[in-house]
This record gives structure tokens, C-alpha cells and sequence, in this order.
């Protein structure tokens, strides 16, 4: 009878929730190359834009060079 409310409580106050820290960057758009599709199933361009992080983001919206991307990570620990 006693293991019926012990593990109960092991659980509810056993377990710590511990939040993921979020690490936020920000790289502006330095360049960019339009690659046009040779799909008929998808005709719409890709854009490619290159940040000054070093990232190369594949889209297709259309973004502006100086234009700010934000990029989240969360870590876990």
C-alpha cells in the first residue's frame, strides 16, 4: 500500500523540467543567385541568398540583400 503512494510522489516532484536555452543569431543578407527550375511540375525560380554568417538559405520567397535573418537554436541540456 505504501509503493501505491511513494511512486506517485517520486513522479510528481522526482522530475525537474528544465527549459531549453534559446541561442539567437542574426545574419544579413549579403548576396543572392536565382536558379530557375527545369520542372514543368514546378516552374516557379529558387532563390539562393548567402549570409554573411557563411549560411546559404534555398527558398522561395523572394528577400532583399540587407535583410536580417533570424536563426533560433534551442539547446538542451
Amino acid at each position: 500500500m505504501k509503493k501505491i503512494f511513494i511512486i506517485p510522489l517520486i513522479l510528481l516532484f522526482g522530475c525537474e523540467y528544465k527549459q531549453p536555452k534559446q541561442i539567437t543569431k542574426k545574419c544579413v543578407i549579403q548576396s543572392f543567385k536565382i536558379k530557375q527550375s527545369i520542372s514543368t511540375i514546378e516552374p516557379e525560380p529558387v532563390y539562393l541568398y548567402y549570409t554573411d554568417c557563411g549560411n546559404t538559405i534555398k527558398t522561395k520567397s523572394k528577400y532583399h540583400v540587407g535583410d536580417t535573418i533570424t536563426y533560433i537554436t534551442n539547446i538542451t541540456r
